[in-house]
């Protein structure tokens, strides 16, 4: 078992201005566009886009129905920036690994609670990034977006997923940060593609790089992301995507989409939901 015109004519530049505004405006874009992806803790680390009320009955939404359901583990994926500017197609681009555990109270109480552990771009460096764990509150508090997807494995994968998690999750993470990291490559991760590397060391019960590897080339498709001319000349994406694969149709990545793929098509997927802020009656 491996258990988806001017009206009026202008001044002509001096070619030094001309290159000047050209790079001026190359530069807006890039931030523009760099910013739009989630999966950078700046951006969302202290971010509340929706009511301290909205969050509460939104967080009980949530915990009650995987509650309900007997979920320990679960697949959960936001959006940090509007769906505008996203690559078409994308509804979730930041995944996380949502986990139902012990925790412990300032006064030494034990209670049950919710916990996303997640991999971040770090705030200073757009190449390098970090692992941090957050409780459920805080994860959709950063959603820009007023829904978050949720994947909910069979039960048979969710122990093994937090045993991988907590026993190999810091080991497995790669530091060197990439936008669209390839699931296919050893050089980056993102938060998609360092937990995906913990489900497939959860599946097959190894951490041999060589094995995993092989597995994920054998067994996961990774989603095909095209950016268009402009978004990646104006976000001059090439310091980002330069060591990476880009396939006849795009660049080849992790996404919550893929995701929902691998774990249909393997019959490991045992429930899937879109949670969003409701109105008030």
């Amino acid at each position: 078992m491996p258990p988806a015109i001017a009206l009026q004519p202008r001044a002509r530049l001096r070619s030094g201005a001309f290159l000047t505004s050209v790079l001026v405006w190359c530069f807006c874009l890039l931030w523009a566009a760099t910013e739009a992806w989630a999966g950078s803790e700046e951006a969302t680390n202290d971010a509340q886009f929706h009511a301290p009320t909205e969050i509460a009955a939104w967080h009980a939404q949530v915990t009650q129905t995987l509650e309900g359901e007997g979920v320990r583990a679960a697949i959960i994926a936001r959006s940090g920036r509007p769906r505008t500017k996203l690559p078409a197609g994308l509804l979730y681009v930041h995944s996380a690994l949502l986990v139902h555990e012990p925790a412990q109270a300032a006064d030494g109480t034990i209670t049950e609670g919710w916990f996303v552990y997640q991999l971040f771009r770090d705030a200073d460096d757009k190449h390098h990034s970090h692992l941090s764990i957050q409780p459920l509150e805080t994860f959709l508090a950063g959603s820009y977006e007023p829904d978050v997807g949720v994947l909910v494995p069979v039960p048979e994968l969710q122990g093994p997923l937090i045993d991988a998690m907590r026993a190999h999750g810091q080991a497995l993470h790669r530091p060197s940060y990439h936008l669209l990291a390839n699931p296919h490559r050893t050089e980056f991760d993102n938060c998609n593609t360092w937990l995906l590397r913990i489900m497939f060391v959860a599946l097959y019960q190894t951490t041999d790089e060589a094995r995993l590897q092989a597995k994920l080339e054998a067994y996961f498709e990774p989603d095909v992301i095209e950016l268009g001319f402009w978004y990646r000349v104006g976000g001059n994406l090439g310091n980002l995507l330069e060591y990476e694969d880009k396939g006849p149709n795009g660049y080849q990545t992790v996404t919550y989409r893929s995701f929902s793929q691998f774990l249909t098509k393997h019959r490991l997927l045992a429930g899937q939901h879109t949670f969003a802020i409701t109105d008030p009656e």
